[in-house]
C-alpha cells in the first residue's frame, strides 16, 4: 500500500489524486516530470513539425521564453545550414520509425553558437529530439585537425629542408673531392722532385696524412649520402642465407687472413622484404666491424642469427672482440666519424649506416658489450 504521505505529495503536484487517475494518465504525468527534471535538452514536434512542447534546460541553452517556442515551426526556431537535408531526414523517421542521430549541427543563440549532437525518434504521431551539447568536443576535434594539418605542413617543410640539405651536402663532398685529389697529387710529384729533399720532413709528412685522411672522410661522407638517397627505393623478398654467401665471398680474403669463423641460424626467419642495397649493408657492415676489432688473443667468432619480436625482424649480430667500455652513450656508438677505437684503420661510417637504416625502416639498433670479451648487436627490421 502506497503511504499517504506520497499520495499527498504527488496529489500536489500533479493537482489531482494519482489514485483517481488511469496508467496512461500516470505515465503521461511522470513523463512530463521526467521531460522537466532532465538535464539535456529535449523538444517534442507533431506530425507537421512544429514544436509541441520544450523542456527547461532547452530553454535556458536557447535563451528564450516558452511563448517563443511553442507553436513555432522548428526550422524557424532553430535555423541552421542545411534544413532541406534536416527536414528530409526527420520525415524519413516519421515514416520509417528508425531512430538517427546528427552530429555537429550548430546552433545559434543571441549570445553563443552551440554546436550538438541530436537523437531524433519517432514519439506517439511526433517526434522527440534529445540534443546534447558537444561544443566543446568539436572544438576540440576542430583543434585537433588544425594541429595536424600544421604538422603536416611542418613535416613537409622538414622533408624539403632535408632533401636541400643532403644535396647540398652531396655537392660539397662531390666538390671537394676534385681538388682533393689534386692537392694528394701535388704532394706526390714534390715528394718524387729529385731537388725537393721532402722525404721525412715532419711538416711535409703531416700535409700526407693531412690529405690522406681528408679524401677518406670524402668518400666515407659520398657513400654515406649515396646510400641514404636510395634508402628502401627497390625493396624485394631476399634470403638471408644468401646475402651471407655473397659476402662471405666479396670478403674472403679478410675472413681468411683473420681466421674468422661466421656461425648462422636462419631457420626463424629465413627471409626478409627490404632493399637489397640495404641488407647488403648491414651484413657487410658488421662483419667487417667484428674481423676489424677482433680479439688479439683469439681468433675472431660471427654469431650472426634471425626471428621476429614484436612484428619486426631482429637481426642479432654477436662477437667475441675486444668489445668497448660500456659507458658510451649510443650517438657515440652510431655517430657518424665516431669511433670506439683508435688502433686500427676505420672512419667511424659502418654502424651509422646501419642504424641510418634500421630508422628508416621504423626500426632501432641496441648493443651490449663487455670490454674484451665481445660484443652483441641487436638490429630491428
Amino acid at each position: 500500500m502506497v503511504p499517504n504521505s506520497i499520495i499527498t505529495e504527488y496529489e500536489h503536484t500533479l493537482g489531482r489524486d494519482p489514485r483517481r487517475m488511469s496508467p496512461q494518465e500516470m505515465a503521461k504525468c511522470q513523463r512530463g516530470d521526467f521531460f522537466d527534471i532532465a538535464h539535456t535538452p529535449f523538444l517534442i514536434l507533431d506530425e507537421n513539425l512544429m514544436v509541441v512542447d520544450i523542456n527547461q534546460i532547452g530553454l535556458i541553452l536557447l535563451q528564450a521564453k516558452r511563448e517563443d517556442v511553442v507553436g513555432k515551426n522548428t526550422f524557424k526556431v532553430f535555423p541552421t545550414r542545411h534544413e532541406e537535408a534536416r527536414e528530409s531526414a526527420y520525415r524519413k523517421v516519421l515514416e520509417t520509425g528508425v531512430p538517427i542521430n546528427i552530429d555537429g549541427l550548430r546552433i545559434k543563440t543571441k549570445t553563443k553558437t552551440y554546436t550538438v549532437t541530436l537523437r531524433v525518434f519517432r514519439l506517439e504521431e511526433g517526434l522527440g529530439i534529445a540534443a546534447q551539447d558537444t561544443t566543446e568536443l568539436f572544438k576540440t576535434i576542430e583543434d585537433l585537425r588544425k594541429t595536424e594539418k600544421e604538422l603536416k605542413k611542418a613535416n613537409k617543410n622538414i622533408s624539403i629542408r632535408n632533401e636541400e640539405l643532403e644535396e647540398f651536402s652531396y655537392v660539397a663532398a662531390h666538390d671537394l673531392k676534385a681538388p682533393m685529389t689534386n692537392f694528394g697529387a701535388l704532394l706526390h710529384l714534390l715528394k718524387e722532385d729529385e731537388k725537393l729533399n721532402l722525404e721525412g720532413h715532419p711538416i711535409f709528412q703531416k700535409l700526407e696524412e693531412v690529405s690522406g685522411l681528408m679524401n677518406r672522410r670524402l668518400n666515407a661522407l659520398n657513400q654515406v649520402i649515396s646510400l641514404k638517397s636510395n634508402l628502401g627505393k627497390q625493396p624485394e623478398e631476399l634470403c638471408f642465407y644468401k646475402t651471407l654467401e655473397e659476402i662471405k665471398s666479396e670478403l674472403s680474403i679478410s675472413i681468411s687472413k683473420s681466421n674468422c669463423l661466421i656461425l648462422f641460424d636462419f631457420e626463424k626467419c629465413p627471409t626478409i622484404f627490404i632493399d637489397r642495397l640495404q641488407l647488403h649493408s648491414i651484413l657487410q657492415n658488421m662483419i667487417m666491424n667484428a674481423i676489424k676489432y677482433r680479439h688479439p688473443d683469439r681468433n675472431p667468432i660471427i654469431k650472426i642469427t634471425t626471428k621476429i619480436k614484436k612484428g619486426k625482424v631482429l637481426l642479432t649480430v654477436k662477437d667475441n672482440g675486444i668489445g668497448f667500455k660500456d659507458d658510451f652513450g649510443t650517438d657515440k656508438v652510431f655517430g657518424l666519424f665516431k669511433r670506439m677505437h683508435t688502433h686500427v684503420e676505420g672512419q667511424g661510417v659502418g654502424l651509422y649506416i646501419v642504424k641510418s637504416i634500421a630508422q628508416s625502416r621504423g626500426g632501432k639498433v641496441k648493443v651490449k658489450t663487455q670490454l674484451n670479451k665481445g660484443t652483441e648487436f641487436k638490429i630491428y627490421l
